[in-house]
């Protein structure tokens, strides 16, 4: 299936966007890279920054499909860890990205922030509605639904800060993830 030409020039400006930073990215080599003209560019972008737009809103759309897509009858360990597992993938995905935009475009934090605050909501109504399922069936221990999702957000969070710190060469963050998700399963106690 062919990549349709909107798509191509996001994909293109990604890269370049990460590769060389925004501000050094223009619209004529975001045009020259995807192998059209610029016109082109303008004619499915007014300009740069709306390219960044739609950037933000393709991550967000797919960061919430991806977690609205999880099947509530499946079990709900099942739902935790991929709800999990897509959260560090899309933020691996889109992290160098993210950094640029925070770093290099001019008012892009309340878009960001909406989004964060978007996949915030969306992620804690899918684990809190998980574990609230694991606690009615006798999967997990009577425990608050919503503090349990809280806590695993709390665990994510720290490896996205570790991600960030790390400057985004974080050794295997899924596998870190799954680790993770062993202890949060289990504790730490012996039982």
């Amino acid at each position: 299936m062919a990549i349709d030409t909107r798509e191509k020039i996001l994909q293109v400006a990604a890269r370049l966007f990460v590769r060389q930073g925004y501000t050094a990215t223009s619209v004529n080599r975001i045009a020259r890279e995807t192998g059209i003209g610029k016109a082109t560019v303008y004619h499915h972008f007014p300009d740069k920054r709306s390219i960044v737009t739609a950037l933000l809103e393709r991550n967000s759309g797919r960061l919430r499909g991806i977690l609205t897509d999880v099947k509530t009858g499946q079990d709900p360990r099942r739902q935790i860890e991929s709800i999990a597992l897509a959260a560090v993938r899309m933020r691996s995905e889109t992290f160098d990205l993210f950094q640029v935009i925070r770093r290099e475009v001019p008012d892009s934090r309340p878009a960001l922030h909406a989004q964060l605050a978007s996949f915030l909501a969306v992620y804690m109504g899918q684990v809190t509605k998980a574990v609230g399922e694991g606690v009615r069936r006798k999967i997990f221990r009577p425990v608050d639904s919503a503090q349990a999702a809280r806590a695993l957000l709390a665990m994510i969070t720290g490896l996205y800060v570790q991600m960030y710190l790390g400057a985004g060469s974080f050794p295997n963050p899924e596998k870190t993830l799954r680790s993770m998700l062993d202890i949060f399963f289990r504790g730490i106690e012996i039982r």
